[in-house]
């Protein structure tokens, strides 16, 4: 699939907006960017987040998902809040499409919602804005809301500049491209690489490819590589370990390439890792992949080591950051 904007004007606007670290004026809070994700997503995909909402505010479903469609006289956060707990109790706020199938098509929803809380830990992890990084990590899958295969970045993208978010929709693009390169997030050839003695090729046929050429001239912020590590993070079952993140991706794959091609993503995604680990602990000693001198086998090796030490990081920040809320609150 060849990923072309729709218009001409949509694909200078992402040359303007990746090539640049301009900021619109327009900032969400939490709770809009929430609506926002799940206005116009149909019912089904939203009834047990309804159940939830009528059973605390005694009003039927209807009025419950017109509540969430158009809120006007309710908390917003309140909403938001529920939406956390259904998570808890019931893994996703929609249903499955038929009673024997375990596809649920508000999977994304969730998925979104665990990468917001995941862009929030890193962002406070690193001393950086966790209220837009949360935003940023919510809107990064919007345009699954109109399509679930990878023409979704472009969608999300231009819907999102529709509404005057640009900064946000920037995340649409570079989510799923680490660093800008093409192939990061792309492991198999037929998504536009192959591999020669070690260089990476771009298939003729995408030369000419809207992304590639917004890609290439791409200035990803550090707000851009926390979402990428989120997006590696968070599953639409709660937030795992990269290895893991990974590994379940490339299960749900038929045409998985497992040689030099998916190197070149593992690679990345760890030196990705290793710059924000040693942005939160500098004394970190641990050298960067280099591709041209490595192995597959040698690269998931090093993988493994940089993913333990990231999730055992993470994992630990959050339970300091409890521990120092219970006492605050005992006090």
């Amino acid at each position: 699939m060849k990923l072309n904007f729709s218009n001409y004007k949509y694909k200078e606007k992402a040359k303007k907006i990746l090539s640049s670290n301009m900021k619109s004026n327009l900032s969400l809070s939490r709770a809009d960017a929430f609506i926002i994700l799940i206005h116009g997503v149909p019912f089904e995909d939203l009834k047990n987040l309804c159940i939830y909402l009528a059973n605390t505010l005694n009003i039927n479903l209807n009025d419950a998902y017109n509540l969430i469609q158009y809120p006007k006289n309710v908390n917003k956060e309140l909403i938001l809040k529920t939406a956390y707990t259904v998570l808890k109790k019931e893994n996703h706020l929609g249903v499955n499409k038929t009673s024997d199938s375990k596809y649920n098509t508000s999977s994304w929803i969730s998925h979104s919602l665990y990468e917001a809380k995941a862009c929030e830990t890193i962002a406070k992890m690193l001393h950086k804005d966790s209220d837009f990084l949360f935003c940023y990590g919510l809107l990064h899958d919007y345009g699954r809301k109109f399509t679930h295969n990878f023409n979704h970045v472009i969608i999300g993208f231009e819907n999102l500049v529709d509404l005057n978010l640009d900064k946000y929709a920037k995340g649409c693009l570079t989510h799923s491209f680490i660093n800008g390169e093409r192939y990061c997030n792309n492991e198999f050839i037929s998504h536009g690489f192959k591999i020669k003695n070690n260089t990476i090729i771009l298939s003729d046929d995408l030369k000419d490819e809207d992304i590639y050429q917004v890609l290439d001239n791409s200035n990803y912020s550090l707000s851009d590589d926390i979402l990428n590590v989120a997006d590696l993070i968070a599953s639409d079952s709660g937030i795992v370990s990269p290895e893991k993140r990974i590994n379940d991706i490339a299960k749900r794959k038929t045409n998985i390439d497992n040689s030099l091609n998916r190197g070149y993503f593992i690679a990345s995604y760890h030196n990705l890792l290793l710059k924000i680990i040693k942005l939160y602990d500098a004394k970190i000693k641990i050298n960067p992949i280099n591709i041209n001198n490595e192995n597959l086998e040698t690269i998931k090796n090093k993988f493994h080591i940089i993913s333990e030490i990231f999730f055992s990081f993470y994992n630990n920040f959050l339970i300091n950051k409890e521990d120092h809320n219970e006492a605050t609150i005992q006090l």
